[in-house]
């Protein structure tokens, strides 16, 4: 991301928000992992991908799953799973996790189906799964950590952008937490805030951010053009 935006002639600022930790209890994804009997695996992110392939590894376990069917929620979740060894059959017509499920309720009804989700998941995916019919097994891969208060320094660096992207709802919360009040100034008087996909987008939107540039497309490419476009029009 950083090198595409380069290559546009802007000027990236890297800032993480959040971090990635795991678990405090394996015990649920262990119980998966050694399970062969799912029809259906359901990845909602990179994250859940790389969980799951890392406590496979830990394990001792080469592949896991090679007989279930696996959804993705976007191309990227998609490649992640395919490095990983697992069989992608289906990438939501939209990036979420709810478009995923609805894309394949059919196929999922009376289905045996895992989902590999973080700590902050959303738990209305589950009660859209249920109502599809399927019989759900879910686990917590890992945990979303949001990271210290920024520095002085660090805040001046943050509150000179002219736009900032968000790329989960968790960086929301992160950005939100850690930034308080002015991160709602920030958002509104001086820089635009660009969402990755829809879920991002809604997080922004109830954290009372109205003017937010959605990527048509979930994508490195998808960014870069919404703010260029954005740019380009002197808004």
């Amino acid at each position: 991301m950083a090198e595409a935006l380069k290559a546009a002639g802007a000027q990236p600022i890297v800032f993480p928000v959040i971090r990635i930790a795991p678990p405090e209890d394996y015990a649920g994804l262990d119980a998966a992992l050694k399970n062969s009997g799912f029809d259906w695996i359901l990845f909602t992110s990179q994250n859940a991908v790389k969980a799951t392939r890392q406590r496979a590894e830990q394990l001792g376990m080469a592949r896991v799953w090679e007989e279930s069917k696996v959804g993705a929620v976007g191309e990227a979740t998609a490649r992640e799973a395919q490095r990983a060894g697992f069989r992608v059959t289906h990438i939501a017509s939209r990036a979420t996790g709810k478009a995923l499920v609805r894309d394949l309720a059919g196929e999922l009804r009376s289905r045996r189906v895992f989902v590999l989700r973080s700590d902050r998941g959303d738990p209305e995916l589950m009660q859209v799964l249920e109502g599809c019919g399927a019989t759900v097994t879910s686990a917590t891969g890992y945990r979303t950590i949001i990271n210290d208060s920024p520095s002085p320094a660090e805040r001046l660096k943050v509150a000179e952008a002219d736009a900032v992207l968000f790329f989960s709802p968790s960086a929301v919360a992160g950005f939100f937490e850690m930034f308080g009040a002015d991160a709602k100034k920030l958002l509104k008087e001086s820089a635009v805030a660009t969402a990755v996909g829809p879920v991002t987008r809604d997080a922004l939107k109830a954290a009372g951010v109205e003017r937010v540039i959605a990527a048509e497309e979930a994508s490195v490419a998808g960014i870069v053009a919404a703010l260029a476009d954005f740019f380009q029009q002197g808004v």
